[in-house]
């Protein structure tokens, strides 16, 4: 890896520098000034009283913006089937889940699930989370 040397006449990318932030001494007030600004001394805006950009910060910086999360919407159906095995000691339970917002779709699923177990003990369910209601209860015996 080399060094990479820039001339003195290539002009390099502004750096942003964070702003000076300090506090009225006559009434709290919390202000914030640019570089450029130090040793500037200018009326506050709150009271009026003068006041000079000090060199460095007096205040600690903003706390960070929250960062934004992005949720997935709920898909409109959920699909429930739980497999109940007698056939082992002791009984075991499969649950399983599927959203969709097809009640096609979701309606096929729960039939290839209920098809590929051997048994007839099962709790199958479709809920329609838009009409706040189940649109299909199945149980087998």
């Amino acid at each position: 890896m080399g060094l990479i040397l820039v001339s003195k006449s290539q002009k390099r990318p502004p750096i942003r520098a964070m702003p000076l932030r300090f506090a009225c001494p006559s009434c709290g007030q919390r202000i914030s000034a640019t570089r450029a600004q130090i040793d500037v001394t200018a009326p506050c805006p709150n009271c009026k009283a003068p006041v000079t950009v000090p060199k460095t910060s007096t205040l600690p910086p903003p706390p960070p913006a929250p960062l934004k999360t992005k949720f997935r919407e709920k898909k409109r159906y959920e699909t429930t089937v739980i497999l109940i095995d007698d056939c082992e000691v002791p009984t075991t339970t499969t649950k399983l889940k599927k959203w969709t917002d097809d009640f096609t779709d979701a309606r096929n699923w729960l039939i290839r699930q209920l098809g590929a177990f051997p048994g007839d003990r099962y709790f199958a369910a479709i809920f329609d989370h838009k009409e706040k209601r189940s649109v299909l209860k199945e149980r087998g015996r």
